[in-house]
């Protein structure tokens, strides 16, 4: 499906579809880029065969909320999810990506899932989630251990911002970029990092400023750490300089940001903490 989606469009395949209308979904499942990456791949044909036909396709244009309790699985775009204070400010809480699921009940009362890109979510009804749960030991299994890979990212993250400089920051969160953003890997080590992510989202998700952003990459720039070929185009020459600068001592220090699952291959890691227990028990 098309990154460049204008309009929320939704498709849905009822219970009762019938055998063509499964085998069109079955299609879609199967060219679906989060069926072989992340939370998907984790489980086998039945199981996603029975999400498929209680299914539906939901598009968001940057900006739009995504209104839903139902649970919800990243097939394209980044999600954000965002908190309103009582003052009206907002602060990024999280982030969503490709093959990442969201929980029914997983966002609280002033936490709402915005797109930070054009979106795709595959929407699966909450009675077919709770029926997943009560039948499929693997799968309550799987929702415990993403449910905490989402609080151990929250606390790694709350410990970045509150313990590293805003440019460990940054250049932190632009090394682990390279995960799960499109990077091209050049001859000579380094690579071209296509960074989708809005400015002001990096410095909401950061707690930092837009300027900040932009001097400290301008000073990346200055020291021959990166080069910026356009404002969404960072040719990073070094990643393990860039991992320097951000306070890593190796790769794996950049957990984070966004690690790489040891339980499931999952490119990107929402920072939110979700409680284990709750997620299992709806």
């Amino acid at each position: 499906m098309s990154t460049h989606l204008k309009a929320v469009h939704e498709r849905s395949v009822g219970i009762g579809a019938s055998a063509t209308q499964a085998a069109h979904q079955g299609e879609v499942c199967a060219a679906c880029p989060a069926r072989s990456r992340g939370f998907c791949s984790s489980h086998d044909d039945e199981t996603l065969a029975h999400f498929a036909l209680g299914s539906a396709r939901v598009a968001l244009s940057r900006g739009e909320t995504l209104e839903t309790n139902d649970f919800a699985i990243m097939a394209e775009g980044v999600l954000n999810a965002v908190h309103y204070g009582q003052d009206g400010k907002h602060r990024i809480v999280g982030i969503t990506m490709l093959g990442e699921a969201m929980m029914p009940g997983e966002l609280s009362e002033n936490v709402i899932a915005v797109a930070a890109t054009p979106v795709v979510v595959c929407r699966i009804r909450s009675t077919r989630y709770q029926e997943a749960l009560n039948r499929s030991q693997d799968f309550r299994r799987h929702i415990y251990l993403q449910a905490r890979a989402k609080r151990d990212r929250a606390r790694h993250l709350a410990f970045a911002i509150g313990h590293l400089s805003p440019e460990q920051r940054i250049s932190a969160f632009f090394a682990s970029c390279t995960g799960f953003m499109p990077w091209q890997p050049l001859p000579d080590g380094g690579g071209i990092l296509t960074m989708e992510y809005e400015r002001q989202d990096i410095a909401a998700l950061l707690s930092t400023t837009v300027e900040t952003v932009c001097r400290v990459l301008r000073r990346l720039e200055g020291s021959g750490v990166i080069r910026m070929r356009d404002p969404r185009r960072i040719e990073i020459r070094n990643l393990a300089d860039l991992q320097v600068h951000g306070g890593l001592s190796s790769p794996l220090d950049g957990e984070g940001f966004a690690p790489a699952a040891r339980q499931f291959p999952v490119h990107a890691k929402a920072m939110r903490t979700v409680n284990a227990a709750d997620a299992i028990g709806r």
